[in-house]
């Protein structure tokens, strides 16, 4: 007797219902399903699904740039929960030569941007895909007076380079002459093109505490032709350069932002001032109230709860690296007499609420990495807040 083999055509799934499927997987999964055909392989590369992807981890996550004065490595928060729910662990996560190298120029929703002199480069980790973009032709001018900055304009949903080039007189004041911007789109057939503004000025030489992006704008620490200390901001959609005075209580002149510089406070940009924070811990903050009319708040001053025990035990010494969305500063602790990069535990303080919300602590590395040299500065550490994995293929 013949058995009878029924078959059922299993309804065929749309691509929306595939989206939402996808996008509730990891990462990892998703780049796996990329070898499965080249149908997968159009669908997960789309940019609309790499924007759906886009979303916070469930706790906050950090992402670290080691750099000496010969290599540089990423560290990323450690997959492993930590038993205390207020410490978070960051492990080695890879060479920056793997993903092209360089200097971190920023970190923009799951993407790097890396310098090496005039070459730049744009990574995402995840995918391990790497673009490099056209030279920037920049003249005479030194490396010394091109800065890079890197952003994504909300409206047209693009990611963008910006480049500074500054010249200064040979006086002993060192003023600003001129200044000159252009602007890089990511994607397919980039190239620079130049990007008006009639406010000459240079940028101060900081890449973290002068330098933050509050929806689409960019504000950096900078100079102008007269001098003068001011905050700078970019529009990364309009692409219109503005200058916003200093408030004039503050007497901020840009040289040490270790001790002041530009933060994120609750959503809105405003600039710190820590003179006394090495001995007392006190930070005084102004937060811009209108930038058009360069409107500043008044002071606000905190006090580090246990600064005193934190800073001095085995002669550390504490740091200010950053700050993020938040409104909360990142601090870091060093020690002058180690020679070698040793665990190191970095803090992030809750302004508001006057608290240390959260520890950050390093698995050591190796004995022979980013040894301190014989002369310089050493190892530089910057912790930053990485809450979103991208999916995004990189076109070029």
């Amino acid at each position: 007797m013949m058995m009878m083999v029924l078959t059922t055509a299993l309804p065929e799934i749309s691509e929306d219902l595939l989206i939402e499927i996808l996008i509730k997987l990891p990462a990892k999964s998703l780049m796996r399903l990329k070898r499965v055909s080249k149908i997968w392989l159009s669908l997960i590369s789309c940019r609309y699904l790499a924007n759906r992807f886009l979303k916070p981890f469930p706790r906050q996550r950090f992402l670290a740039y080691f750099r000496s004065s010969e290599r540089h490595a990423l560290f990323r928060s450690s997959d492993h929960d930590h038993s205390d729910t207020l410490v978070s662990v960051i492990e080695k996560y890879m060479d920056i030569g793997t993903i092209g190298g360089g200097r971190l120029v920023g970190s923009v929703r799951g993407l790097l941007c890396f310098r090496s002199g005039r070459r730049v480069r744009v990574s995402n980790p995840m995918t391990r895909q790497v673009v490099e973009l056209p030279v920037m032709e920049a003249g005479d001018a030194s490396n010394e007076n091109l800065l890079f900055f890197f952003g994504h304009d909300p409206v047209n949903d693009e990611y963008k380079v910006l480049c500074t080039v500054w010249e200064v007189n040979n006086e002993e004041e060192k003023l600003v002459i001129r200044s000159e911007h252009q602007v890089l789109v990511l994607g397919a057939g980039a190239s620079w093109k130049k990007a008006e503004c009639h406010i000459t000025h240079r940028p101060y030489r900081s890449c973290w505490l002068g330098v933050i992006t509050i929806n689409g704008v960019l504000y950096y620490t900078a100079w102008n032709d007269a001098n003068e200390c001011v905050v700078m901001s970019f529009n990364f959609s309009s692409q219109e350069f503005s200058l916003i005075e200093l408030p004039v209580d503050a007497f901020i002149v840009w040289m040490n932002l270790t001790s002041r510089g530009i933060m994120n406070y609750k959503g809105k940009v405003s600039i710190f001032r820590a003179l006394d924070f090495l001995s007392d811990g006190v930070l005084d903050v102004w937060v811009l109230e209108d930038a058009g009319k360069s409107q500043w708040s008044d002071r606000k001053t905190f006090v580090l709860p246990d600064f005193q025990r934190m800073n001095t035990i085995n002669g550390d010494l504490l740091k200010m690296r950053g700050s993020n969305r938040s409104g909360e500063l990142w601090l870091s602790k060093t020690n002058p007499s180690f020679r070698k990069v040793r665990p190191s535990t970095k803090f992030i303080y809750d302004v508001e609420r006057n608290k240390i919300a959260q520890r950050i602590v390093t698995i050591p590395l190796e004995d022979d990495d980013f040894a301190f040299p014989r002369t310089g500065w050493g190892v530089s550490v910057i912790v930053f807040s990485h809450d979103i994995e991208s999916i995004m293929y990189l076109e070029t």
